[in-house]
């Protein structure tokens, strides 16, 4: 399954993918260049089973915040998507505003795919600036789902991971369904 993580610069995008796939965090910023990917294998519960759980392999994408380049690597980025994680920072509300582009970047080349919103660096609660109704605002209209979230203390990490693979396997047996009729 093909994960993309997408946002401006500086939300966390790499932090919550070394979080995920690492278990770890840095304290210091990188830029990204161009994209990084990495991969997992984990467990989510199976749609087609009650109380089971399936693995599932993730090559997760990491693509630089920069807007010029997300329109000049989104072809290359977002092609054979299944799934999307936008990130915003709860200190900078215009990141919560650009997150529509992000998602109609990744949507022209992938299609409509499950997202799941993570508003990012909530441990800095003294900074920020965006409320849950900004997220609601953004995030409603939209149907995407949002969780607070933090690579420095883990919060919510793994469940956004989840939550955004369990929506692909829906859709997919959603799909398998339609079709066999």
């Amino acid at each position: 399954m093909k994960l993309c993580l997408a946002g401006d610069f500086k939300v966390g995008k790499t932090s919550l993918m070394r979080r995920f796939v690492s278990g770890t965090f840095d304290e210091r910023y990188v830029t990204t260049l161009g994209a990084k990917v990495d991969s997992k294998v984990f467990s989510v519960p199976d749609p087609d089973a009650d109380e089971a759980r399936i693995d599932v392999g993730a090559t997760i994408w990491d693509i630089m915040g920069n807007p010029g380049f997300r329109e000049l690597l989104k072809d290359a980025y977002f092609h054979g998507a299944q799934g999307m994680l936008l990130i915003c920072d709860a200190t900078r509300p215009e990141t919560v505003e650009n997150l529509p582009t992000w998602y109609k970047a990744a949507s022209s080349i992938a299609g409509e795919i499950p997202a799941v919103v993570l508003l990012n660096k909530t441990d800095l609660a003294d900074e920020a600036r965006v409320t849950p109704q900004d997220m609601d605002r953004i995030c409603t209209p939209r149907g995407w789902p949002w969780l607070p979230t933090s690579a420095k203390t883990g919060e919510n990490v793994d469940p956004a991971f989840e939550k955004v693979t369990e929506f692909h396997l829906a859709a997919t047996r959603r799909s398998r369904a339609s079709k066999a009729t």
